[in-house]
């Protein structure tokens, strides 16, 4: 087990979380601005906890980057598992957890308090004391808040907004244009671009181009394939350019990422 306590800032990668063997909880101590989850958007909200399945990816958008404040825990699937096993009566629960890849909850000001003690008593267990025992009965508690007040995403699949993230995300791995994404959700390309760019803080292009290099990532993660397969399944129209932008949004090579981060070097 790993945390990330109190990180503050945008999350240094787009749809950061890549990982396939840990899920984590996200606890917002500020507020303002969105998370994007596949074609679902939630909000950021003081006290809002949210928890994403292991092999997901994640988009946080905060509206005060300078000031956004959230911390991470994350726990393997088995620690998960193990931990729903404690709750092998709670029909409920299991399900909740066993079946969805995020879990949403706004926390009532009222538990703020509570939730934040419960939260920070599992950073200090796995900090200082390593206590697995507490901090299973502190992680334990965040699933039972989560499920005690999950609720949707802010926006339905009827939105233009999780339309047009619906469409980029099953869409990315072809030469798609502006017009190509208008016309896929029935939407004029300039109110749609507005009201995209107000709403998330990116142009659509740059969201097609984000989620293009996080797929990336994930095949270089976790895949043996070519430069050049992955670079044709993410929608790029060559390896040089899949590269050069690669490189630009990250900081590395296709191959010096493979390098460092995929799973069977690291294995």
């Amino acid at each position: 087990m790993r945390i990330i306590h109190h990180e503050r800032g945008r999350d240094p990668l787009y749809n950061i979380w890549n990982s396939s063997e840990e899920c984590m909880i996200i606890y917002f101590y500020s507020g303002g601005g969105n998370v994007v989850f596949q074609n679902k958007i939630y909000p950021i909200k003081r006290g809002g906890l949210c928890f994403i399945r292991a092999g997901k990816q994640h988009y946080t958008l905060p509206d005060k980057p300078e000031i956004y404040d959230r911390s991470k825990i994350f726990v393997s699937e088995k620690k998960l598992n193990d931990i729903l096993n404690l709750a092998y009566g709670d029909d409920v629960l299991n399900s909740l957890f066993r079946s969805n890849s995020v879990i949403y909850a706004q926390i009532p000001e009222s538990d703020h308090s509570d939730v934040e003690k419960i939260y920070e008593k599992a950073l200090d267990a796995l900090d200082e004391k390593c206590d697995e025992t507490v901090f299973t009965c502190c992680f334990f508690q965040l699933l039972i808040y989560l499920r005690d007040y999950s609720s949707g995403h802010i926006t339905n699949r009827n939105d233009s907004l999780t339309r047009t993230i619906d469409f980029i995300n099953r869409s990315y791995a072809f030469p798609i244009t502006l017009d190509d994404v208008s016309a896929g959700v029935h939407m004029s390309k300039y109110y749609l671009c507005r009201r995209f760019k107000e709403a998330l803080g990116v142009t659509i292009m740059e969201y097609l181009l984000k989620t293009r290099i996080a797929a990336a990532k994930n095949f270089l993660a976790s895949d043996r394939i070519s430069i050049s397969e992955i670079a044709e399944k993410c929608g790029f129209s060559s390896t040089s350019y899949f590269s050069q932008i690669f490189k630009k949004s990250t900081g590395f090579t296709p191959i010096r990422y493979r390098n460092r981060f995929g799973e069977n070097e690291n294995s």
